[in-house]
């Protein structure tokens, strides 16, 4: 079956006590025409961890969602959700987010700000091709693992020595998903706060058919939505 997507937002505690009242009654749960939006009562409350960029010195912005301030990188109290299939009898959701090189680029480094919340600790990262308005097949994916609970400001990243061609103008989606390992996974990705003034597009791939409700988000069954959101989601594509 070909996966496609939904969107979810999150705000979320950070401890490991707290990690699992956001699968049980912490959870408020708002439908619109745009996905569903959860927001955990208990937030969470680890002390910030500073953004380690420092090696990304000399590398070109391909794609760049972070924000400029040195504190907030990103909206850390809110998050697109990705969740797997056998995540407390809710739809699986995956998140992706476009970017469109201005230049013929070779990408060497991706950066996400993936939180994780619930069941096995792990996601992908992939660089998929755009289909018509939603992510296509993915070019080239990464497996992410011990994701952190921290509140702000990690940034989980992959570094690709060889190298992976972009076309100048062309559309790609990063995306977040689970594989087989990590179907009781819930996990977020922090909004950027650059998508403020203008809004961002993003892509939610949504699947009902281990449990949960796709119509509950607003979105089809087995399907990647693209729509307009008030946030983004918090990445960097870096090369040269």
């Amino acid at each position: 079956m070909r996966k496609r997507s939904a969107i979810a937002l999150t705000l979320v505690a950070v401890t490991t006590a707290t990690a699992a009242a956001l699968a049980t009654s912490d959870v408020l749960r708002i439908t619109n025409k745009q996905g569903a939006f959860t927001t955990a009562a208990a937030a969470r409350h680890s002390a910030p961890v500073p953004l380690n960029n420092s090696g990304d010195a000399g590398l070109v912005a391909i794609g760049y969602s972070f924000s400029k301030y040195a504190k907030s990188p990103y909206w850390a109290w809110s998050e697109a959700e990705i969740n797997g299939p056998a995540y407390s009898g809710r739809a699986e959701v995956w998140t992706a987010a476009p970017f469109t090189p201005r230049a013929d680029r070779s990408a060497t480094k991706l950066e996400v700000a993936a939180i994780w919340s619930y069941g096995p600790n792990g996601l992908v990262l992939s660089v998929n091709k755009d289909a018509h308005g939603v992510p296509g097949a993915a070019i080239k994916a990464w497996k992410l693992t011990n994701l952190p609970q921290s509140l702000c400001c990690t940034v989980e990243a992959v570094n690709d020595k060889a190298g992976l061609r972009l076309a100048g103008g062309t559309q790609y989606w990063v995306v977040l998903s689970t594989d087989a390992s990590e179907a009781g996974t819930s996990a977020g990705w922090a909004l950027s706060e650059l998508g403020q003034k203008h809004g961002a597009t993003l892509a939610q791939y949504c699947s009902d058919d281990r449990g949960g409700s796709c119509a509950s988000y607003g979105l089809q069954n087995d399907a990647w939505i693209a729509f307009h959101s008030l946030y983004g989601v918090a990445f960097a594509v870096l090369g040269k």
